[in-house]
């Protein structure tokens, strides 16, 4: 099924499921400072109407969305907003969410990268580390390709105490 054309220029969505069994669209809203969700009951088929989501700032980027336990989801992108205003063009502060409740909220919050910033990936390996592949640069967003690994507590600790590893 399609995403209905609530919003022009809806891309680059990464797909995700709920426990419930429905499917989830989180997708690259394009010139509208975040992301957008859609979300499909019957495998696809059909989709609801796309709504922004104003806990998951962005500028026009591609993110991504792992899901870590049965109870947590984890986002990648970089959330320019995040940095206090909402500014689409713009690609910096590579940030990691975490969220307890399948989306609804995102109330764990860790920049990785505060500079230029791009596209992103994230997976986890046999130790049960996370990872994170990003681009970044100095001057461009996409000079570089960067690898941080990192655990869960150090995702969920206090930020005084954070560094992430392997960049």
């Amino acid at each position: 099924g399609l995403v209905p054309p609530v919003f022009p220029n809806l891309n680059e969505c990464v797909a995700y499921e709920h426990k419930d069994g429905s499917l989830v669209l989180n997708i690259r809203g394009s010139d509208k400072g975040r992301r957008a969700i859609s979300i499909s009951s019957d495998q696809g088929k059909t989709w609801s109407n796309p709504a922004l989501d104003d806990a998951l700032p962005c500028p026009s980027c591609q993110a991504s969305v792992l899901r870590l336990s049965e109870n947590e989801l984890l986002f990648s992108n970089p959330a320019t907003a995040f940095c206090g205003s909402i500014d689409t063009d713009s690609r910096k502060n590579m940030s990691l969410a975490l969220s307890f409740d399948e989306g609804a909220t995102w109330p764990v919050r860790r920049v990785l990268n505060p500079g230029q910033s791009g596209y992103s990936d994230l997976a986890v390996l046999k130790d049960g580390s996370i990872c994170c592949v990003f681009e970044c640069g100095e001057v461009f967003y996409n000079k570089k390709i960067s690898f941080a690994r990192f655990t869960r507590d150090w995702l969920i600790q206090e930020p005084d105490n954070r560094q992430a590893v392997g960049r």
